[in-house]
């Protein structure tokens, strides 16, 4: 099993500035930038989810979507398209979205990525695990949008 824990690759900042960066996001104390404030007027509400050109989102958007919001964000990727769907504060309720779940089930689309508030250490739910299991997907990765780590996690991940 290949677990790794570290934080969002960006050669231009520091672990530091980005974890510092997202909590000024956090507090109000900046604002997102035209390209994430684009993004998240997509998908301005829990629950809704939006098609984007492929690659249009990377970690650091969602982490930066999360921070600002304190909602958990997912990114899944398609052959052609990237989906953005903007959770509550604690989960991403996916399965509850008939068309997403068929889309991931029949594997036009790969969970590439949600968020997490976790501070220390980031661990997955046991919800993550079989939300993967359930799309028959065998990794993914949780991004920590109170620090910039991300880790990769499997299905079976203890």
């Amino acid at each position: 099993m290949n677990v790794k824990d570290e934080g969002i690759q960006n050669p231009l900042a520091s672990a530091n500035s980005l974890r510092i960066a997202l909590e000024y996001i956090n507090k109000g104390n900046a604002g997102l930038n035209e390209h994430r404030t684009n993004l998240l007027n997509r998908v301005p509400n829990q629950y809704e989810w939006v098609r984007l050109a492929r690659n249009m989102i990377s970690l650091e958007d969602l982490a930066f979507l999360s921070a600002s919001t304190d909602d958990e964000f997912a990114l899944f990727r398609g052959k052609n398209e990237d989906i953005l769907y903007h959770g509550d504060h604690m989960t991403c309720p996916i399965e509850k979205d008939e068309t997403l779940m068929i889309l991931c089930k029949e594997h036009k689309v790969k969970l590439i990525a949600h968020t997490h508030n976790d501070i220390e250490r980031i661990v997955p739910s046991q919800g993550d695990k079989r939300f993967l299991r359930a799309i028959g997907q065998k990794e993914s990765i949780i991004v920590s949008y109170i620090t910039g780590k991300i880790l990769k996690y499997t299905s079976d991940f203890i």
